[in-house]
């Protein structure tokens, strides 16, 4: 069985619709983060902790709840407000899910990109579109037709292709390490 869904630290109620934000709007290229990773645990933890590491081993900067130093409501608005993209992982139960919604809607509030990536595998919890639009908050049911949703990929040869997509959507480039002094 999954693991629960952990409450952020805090416990703090998140906002169940539109509020106004608590930092301020960054420009892009000031933001700390290229992503933030918007996932339900119990459904996509284990293909969000693949795309964080592939990610990171791209030299790419994530914010990712499993490896986040601030787990409140307020850490994680913050990371929302400096991320770029907001990576989308739409699995079973998303959005349903109060703390998932409450960062799409700082996304939105943020003017972060927004990416996403469906998990469509039967045997890995996949999104149905019309249970997840039913279950979506008004506000936030558009983003199941305004966001261009990738197909999660396992195999090795799919999910380079995967991620090239993703960075291309992101803007992001790939950080080379540095060459070894000769």
């Amino acid at each position: 069985a999954p693991e629960p869904e952990p409450e952020p630290e805090d416990h703090n109620d998140p906002p169940s619709g539109p509020a106004a934000p608590r930092f301020p709007v960054p420009p892009m290229a000031e933001r700390k983060f290229d992503f933030f990773i918007n996932h339900a645990q119990a459904s996509g933890q284990d293909q969000c902790k693949t795309l964080y590491h592939m990610l990171k081993a791209e030299g790419l900067a994530v914010w990712y709840d499993m490896q986040a130093q601030d787990l409140t409501a307020q850490g994680m608005e913050e990371g929302v407000s400096q991320s770029r993209n907001v990576l989308v992982f739409l699995s079973d139960g998303i959005m349903a899910r109060p703390f998932c919604n409450a960062e799409q809607r700082w996304a939105k509030q943020y003017n972060c990109n927004l990416i996403g990536v469906v998990e469509k595998d039967t045997r890995h919890s996949p999104a149905d579109f019309g249970k997840e639009k039913e279950r979506a908050p008004a506000d936030l049911k558009h983003l199941l037709d305004d966001v261009e949703f990738l197909d999660y990929e396992r195999r090795d040869y799919k999910a380079k292709a995967m991620l090239d997509e993703i960075l291309r959507r992101a803007g992001a480039q790939r950080v080379l390490p540095e060459p070894e002094p000769q």
